[in-house]
């Protein structure tokens, strides 16, 4: 367990990397107000900024090289509450390197992103957060076809773990390291009928002990049928067996395994041109093997809807619904064994002012009901909610280079038991500069 103490002589951040950061605040800025006083004229309609810098449609060149570097203020860096609250100066080096090949039929899509994330006061939180990714979209030359992947990601885990074991002020380093896998098969008949399947495998892990409770193993096995009868509409049924497992769930560290049965039901529709609906509704019985919480009944879902309603103008908006057993990921932060019902909004706006520029506005809301120790004399219960907003500008000079600054307020306010959520303030500011080659 590491912790995180006061500023240290030796914990400057080097020359250079301010530099970096003064240099790609003032490129921006100056690029905002150029390309605004010339949006009204010769505006393009395709997307920059869209996280890789790397133009749309297939390169002949199936690799791809990334170097990032950003510099952000962070005034509560673990999202702690009043009075342990710990600000600092972050540097994220990212190196990002890419493949994505055909062979003959199959598809290989390979990515590997390096992050080096330093601070500069709290040292001890400095991290390398990998993300390694692998897909194979295959298929066969009758009516198979499916895919094939793998992903492995570790951050930083932001969430307040509490006091260390003296009693001092001091906060607790946590990294999340999150393994998955699938296999997904579909078999498309002569008809408007599609049959598929799928098997998937999740793990997730954290350096802390304070967080093995929430350390969760899970398995899961579906099939089901879909039916399309246009291009514009599609309906989907399946059922889905899960069988899980919190390595160190129950209060005596043992474990606490349980199975979940789903049926699910999906529909995707594109009403316009300009917009498309995907709408998803699942019942759920679950079974713990051990613990307080035996049986539970739970229904669970999500709607997401894009609409472009200009050229310039975009809106994505999502609805979540799920426990944190169901195979619906909650955003980053929420995940925790205690939450027995969580419930995420989220819309993102983006404003292409011209080819090279490009405004987005994320508003993002989540509610949680998190419980513990049902049905005994220690039973503990709270609600949180969490809200976050992002406004963040992108621009793109050239094919390869990509200059960007953002800004996200966030708040959660908790009620009930502390032990289970804590309220927080944070904000964090910060300018990146990209550079691809392809």
């Amino acid at each position: 367990m590491q912790r995180v103490g006061k500023k240290g002589p030796g914990a400057q951040l080097p020359p250079a990397r301010w530099v970096v950061g003064v240099l790609i605040c003032g490129a921006t800025a100056l690029a905002v107000a150029q390309e605004a006083g010339g949006a009204g004229s010769g505006a393009g309609t395709g997307e920059v900024g869209s996280g890789n810098g790397v133009a749309d449609g297939i390169e002949a060149n199936p690799y791809s090289i990334s170097i990032s570097e950003s510099l952000q203020h962070d005034s509560n860096v673990l999202h702690a509450p009043a009075g342990r609250v710990v600000s600092d100066i972050v540097s994220n080096t990212d190196l990002r390197l890419g493949l994505d090949q055909w062979l003959g039929r199959q598809r290989l899509d390979v990515s590997a992103d390096l992050q080096y994330q330093r601070f500069r006061d709290s040292q001890a939180f400095n991290n390398l957060s990998p993300i390694l990714r692998a897909q194979l979209d295959w298929s066969t030359a009758e009516r198979w076809q499916g895919q094939l992947g793998l992903l492995h990601q570790q951050s930083l885990y932001r969430n307040f773990l509490g006091e260390t074991e003296d009693g001092s002020s001091e906060l607790l380093k946590n990294l999340e390291r999150i393994d998955e896998g699938f296999f997904r098969a579909n078999l498309g008949l002569v008809t408007a009928w599609t049959v598929e399947g799928a098997l998937t495998a999740f793990q997730r892990r954290y350096s802390a002990d304070a967080s093995a409770s929430s350390e969760l193993d899970r398995r899961a096995v579906e099939l089901g049928v879909r039916y399309r009868p246009h291009p514009d509409f599609s309906f989907r049924t399946l059922l889905r067996y899960t069988d899980g497992r919190y390595p160190h769930g129950e209060a005596d560290g043992e474990a606490d395994r349980y199975d979940r049965r789903d049926l699910e039901a999906s529909l995707q529709l594109r009403p316009s041109g300009a917009s498309s609906l995907v709408l998803r509704l699942a019942h759920s019985n679950e079974h713990h093997h051990q613990g307080e919480l035996q049986r539970a009944q739970l229904w669970s879902g999500s709607l997401s809807w894009k609409w472009q309603p200009t050229g310039k103008l975009s809106f994505d908006t999502q609805v979540l619904r799920d426990s944190d057993t169901g195979n619906l990921p909650l955003s980053e932060g929420q995940a925790s064994r205690d939450v027995q019902l969580g419930t995420e909004f989220s819309i993102a706006s983006r404003w292409q002012a011209s080819e090279k520029l490009q405004f987005s506005l994320n508003y993002q809301q989540s509610l949680r009901d998190l419980q513990r120790g049902q049905g005994t004399p220690d039973a503990l219960s709270a609600k949180d909610r969490q809200r976050r907003i992002t406004l963040k500008v992108d621009w793109r000079p050239s094919r390869g280079l990509a200059l960007g600054c953002q800004a996200t307020p966030e708040r959660r306010q908790t009620s009930g038991s502390a032990e289970l959520t804590t309220p927080y303030d944070a904000t964090v500011v910060g300018c990146y500069g990209r550079f691809v080659w392809q």
